[in-house]
């Protein structure tokens, strides 16, 4: 375990170090949510106005949270790192190191996503307050709730990204597999919850990952209910374990190429 503890703070300590890039993507960061803002403000003739059941407030809230998920969780490591070194034969080796290479990306994953984290958390709730002037009110049960369904979102997040880097050993680019994946949690996830959609629509994205994802944790933040709770933490389990039973087959598969390619 200590090896992959290492391979955490290695990746955390390497990226504090771009202080220059972090205030960069804290600047856009804020931009987006300057623009969103004053979108639903538009959309939003009163401060009494409910949209699909969520007050303005909420609304704001809601969206800061999935655009901070949305920021954070995008990584080089998962998004070019692997793919760079399935494809130049590099995994050969780290496969054979005294680590599990999936282990070891994953926690690099962590320790990238852990800046960011550090970074958008209070700028987003900075904005927030500012802008709206209150916060939303938490429970303990609440509090945890959120809590936990943000912490699965990004295991999730991260082994759905781990898939698609893996998928270099069939595709030579998964690039646009990647910007695909991201662009429908940024427009669909995160910009609109998914009650703005129609129900047949809605009854898809239930079972997409945008609900696990994005739309989950924020719901939780904004609107607690425990039935919604238990629906969002079970689907969160379920694409977990499911993506745990892919990624372990889409590597064992990868390893076996690699062997019979004399790697």
């Amino acid at each position: 375990m200590l090896k992959y503890y290492a391979a955490f703070k290695y990746e955390f300590a390497d990226n504090v170090q771009y202080k220059i890039a972090l205030l960069f993507h804290t600047i856009i960061f804020a931009l987006i949510m300057y623009i969103m803002m004053n979108v639903w403000n538009y959309l939003y003739d009163s401060p009494s106005t409910y949209i699909v059941g969520y007050s303005y407030p909420q609304m704001i809230w809601y969206v800061i949270l999935t655009e901070l998920l949305w920021f954070s969780t995008r990584s080089f490591i998962l998004n070019n790192q692997m793919g760079s070194d399935i494809r130049s034969g590099n995994i050969s080796v780290y496969m054979n190191k005294p680590y599990n290479y999936i282990g070891f990306i994953f926690f690099r994953y962590l320790g990238e996503i852990s800046v960011n984290l550090l970074n958008y958390l209070p700028i987003g709730a900075i904005i927030g307050i500012l802008y709206l002037y209150v916060f939303p009110k938490h429970t303990i049960l609440s509090a945890f709730s959120f809590s936990l369904s943000f912490i699965l979102s990004i295991v999730i997040n991260g082994l759905i990204r781990l898939v698609l880097g893996m998928s270099s050993f069939w595709i030579e680019n998964t690039q646009p597999l990647i910007w695909l994946y991201e662009k429908l949690i940024l427009i669909i996830g995160t910009i609109f919850p998914i009650e703005l959609f129609p129900e047949w629509i809605q009854n898809i994205l239930i079972r997409t990952p945008i609900y696990v994802i994005s739309y989950g944790p924020a719901k939780l933040f904004v609107d607690f209910h425990k039935e919604i709770f238990g629906h969002i933490i079970f689907m969160q389990v379920i694409y977990i374990v499911a993506g745990l039973l892919l990624l372990w087959m889409v590597y064992k598969k990868g390893r076996i190429k690699i062997d019979i390619n004399g790697g």
